[in-house]
Parts: C-alpha cells; sequence; structure tokens
C-alpha cells in the first residue's frame, strides 16, 4: 500500500514595498509568483500525493485590509489565492481546502516593508496551533485568526 498524505499546507510567500508607478515588472512577478503562482505549481505537483480526503492550507492574509500604498503586488497575489483556493475546492470536493488569514504575523516580512510591526502581531506559533485546530475540526473555507 501507498503512503498518501493528509495534511497539506502552502505556507512560501514574498512581500515587497513599491507604488504601482515605481515598482518594476520584474519585482511584481517576483511577488506574484510566490504568493500565487508557485501556490499553483506546488499543489498541481501534490495532488497525486494527497489521499482521497486530504485537508490543503494555503497560507493567505486578510486582503481587504492589505489594500495599502505600496502593497498593490502582495494584495492581488493574496486575493488570488483566496480565488484559486475556492476554485480548487469545487473541484476536488472531497478534500477539504482552507484559506489562512491571520491578522499581522511576528516574522521577517515586517523587515521588508517600511511599516512598524503591530504590537498584536501573532507569533508564528500562534498561527500553526490555529492550523492543526482547524484540521483536526475539519474546517474548509476561509479560517481568519485576528
Amino acid at each position: 500500500m501507498v503512503d498518501t498524505v493528509d495534511l497539506w499546507i502552502y505556507t512560501a510567500g514574498d512581500i515587497s514595498y513599491s507604488r504601482v508607478s515605481e515598482i518594476p515588472p520584474a519585482e511584481w512577478q517576483k511577488i506574484i509568483s510566490a504568493n500565487l503562482n508557485n501556490a499553483f505549481y506546488a499543489i498541481h505537483a501534490s495532488l497525486p500525493l494527497l489521499s482521497e480526503e486530504a485537508h490543503i492550507f494555503f497560507l493567505g492574509a486578510v486582503s481587504e485590509r492589505l489594500r495599502l500604498p505600496g502593497l498593490s503586488a502582495y494584495a492581488a497575489a493574496k486575493a488570488g489565492l483566496e480565488a484559486f483556493a475556492e476554485t480548487l475546492g469545487k473541484e476536488e470536493r472531497k478534500k477539504r481546502v482552507t484559506v489562512v488569514r491571520p491578522g499581522a504575523v511576528r516574522t521577517k516580512f515586517w523587515d521588508k516593508v517600511p511599516l512598524k510591526t503591530p504590537a498584536d502581531a501573532a507569533a508564528p506559533e500562534k498561527i500553526a496551533e490555529k492550523i492543526i485546530k482547524a484540521y483536526e475540526a475539519r474546517h474548509k473555507g476561509r479560517l481568519d485568526i485576528p
């Protein structure tokens, strides 16, 4: 019997800060690729390895809160990721697909933008715990984590 994967999580991504009039097209593509295109490539290659009822998680963001000057590529990529994940969930009906939408998380991402890390930014471990709880609860759809 071949082992299959029951829990699959995509957490890769990137961010940059540039106004639309100033962002080089290569930088735009880098952010879109890291947050959206590569999510497609990763799950496309992984689907044959997943169990029939696997749980797929994508680390998204509350994209409607990200519509700030300088974050257009990141906001567009995360909004696209949500649409992609919703469609994937409809195609792979037996699998559960969840987009985790955390508020601010204390990571090195904040070093890449001229914004201060919010005082209430969550520890990455808190987000991981919420993902495990969602997996155990068989959650699907959006998972907002304030």
